[in-house]
């Protein structure tokens, strides 16, 4: 497993980005980490920012990583503020071990402690940049760093500083916005991000920097297999298709307690024609009724061939989880976007 954590902001709203993120905060009465309806990419949502002190924050899906890499777009619309304005720290407990960032001038830089250098091209203002970091050890002396710009690499130091001097060799968690600064201040117009990804090193796909991605989040809209049990209704891809700004918790969902029950769907054609699938990734917003073990995965279903993703163990209360598959149902041959439609997707209950 490569793509460790992925996010295009389109299937929930403000109220539930703590759900999937581990952390969002800032300076409430302002303008805390919210979901913008139709200010992403392509028409879509995007997550975004008020002020210098907005962020969120993922713990390492797998747990804390020497080799990490990062991508996200970002738009500062009309203007940045004097302290900079980060798009993407890597961070271990209270440390921000480094950055990449950008100057109210549109300068893209790398800092790391008292370590700083620029990049050879500026941001661009009212579009979305694609912003990706990649740290392949963190350490004082001889970390290396990679920074790329709409997928033309514009930093690339080794033996320099990737910890802030701290004598951390890992990092904990990867954070959107923020800045390095205690001190607030508010943005001319609220700094927008989507598409984020997270990889690393694992694996034989996905390995690297992924380029300029897009996330496309989808819901079902018909039934395939159908062995979980409805609390209401007739159609169970009916009770897990949310609206976004809908998502109802308890109100419509499906269950099971037996292991290897299976729930498949059809998912409307993809919005482009063109381009590679990386991976193929299920949002389960799940929650388990007692004590003791569940697990959930996502199973993918063509033709006589079924085959379950990586598990998720499930808490007691609703959260995100993600199952993915970077590989077609062979485990080897990369996705295409005829047989991404082609394929049935949906939950098995694992443990």
């Amino acid at each position: 497993m490569a793509i460790i954590f992925c996010d295009g902001f389109d299937h929930y709203d403000t109220e539930y980005i703590n759900h999937k993120w581990d952390f969002a905060g800032g300076t409430p009465w302002v303008s805390p980490p919210a979901i913008y309806e139709g200010l992403g990419r392509f028409d879509t949502n995007a997550l975004g920012m008020g002020d210098s002190w907005g962020f969120v924050m993922k713990a390492m899906p797998h747990g804390p990583l020497g080799f990490v890499t990062a991508g996200v777009a970002f738009n500062p619309q009309n203007g940045l503020v004097t302290a900079g304005d980060t798009m993407i720290a890597f961070v271990t407990g209270t440390t921000m071990l480094c950055r990449v960032a950008v100057t109210a001038t549109h300068n893209l830089f790398f800092e790391s402690g008292d370590y700083l250098i620029y990049a050879n091209k500026p941001i661009r203002t009212n579009a979305f940049n694609y912003i990706e970091l990649q740290i392949d050890r963190f350490h004082g002396v001889c970390g290396t760093v990679r920074v790329w710009l709409n997928e033309v690499k514009v930093i690339e130091q080794i033996w320099v500083k990737t910890n802030a001097g701290t004598g951390i060799a890992v990092a904990e968690a990867v954070r959107i916005g923020g800045n390095g600064s205690w001190q607030r201040q508010d943005y001319p117009q609220v700094v927008l991000f989507d598409d984020f990804y997270l990889t690393d090193q694992t694996g034989l796909y996905n390995t690297s920097n992924l380029g300029d991605v897009r996330i496309v989040e989808q819901m079902p809209i018909a039934d395939h297999d159908k062995e979980w049990t409805r609390n209401t209704g007739s159609d169970n891809y009916a009770l897990v298709d949310d609206d976004w700004d809908a998502v109802d918790e308890d109100a419509t969902y499906i269950t099971t307690q037996v292991v290897d029950t299976k729930d498949t769907y059809e998912f409307p054609e993809l919005p482009t024609e063109n381009g590679e699938v990386l991976a193929v990734c299920m949002n389960f917003f799940a929650k388990k009724l007692d004590s003791g073990t569940r697990g959930v995965s996502m199973l993918a279903h063509r033709d006589t061939t079924y085959v379950a993703s990586d598990e998720n163990r499930i808490g007691g209360n609703y959260i995100y989880y993600q199952s993915y598959m970077e590989r077609d149902l062979d485990g080897a041959t990369q996705w295409t976007l005829d047989n991404v439609e082609a394929t049935y997707f949906g939950p098995k209950l694992t443990a």
